[in-house]
């Protein structure tokens, strides 16, 4: 089985806080939430590695 995004129904209104979102697997996870729709919130422990 593979997991698509687009097959994922809008998030619209929802909110999610991905750790570790500045950088690798956090990063990825705040960007794939993002697409859906969804507000994330980035928590991370250093903002000078943030990806902008």
């Amino acid at each position: 089985m593979t997991f698509n995004l687009d097959t994922v129904p809008s998030q619209r209104g929802r909110v999610a806080i991905a750790t570790g979102a500045n950088t690798g697997i956090g990063y990825e996870t705040a960007l794939g939430l993002a697409q859906t729709g969804m507000k994330v919130i980035m928590a991370c422990r250093n903002l000078g590695r943030v990806i902008n």
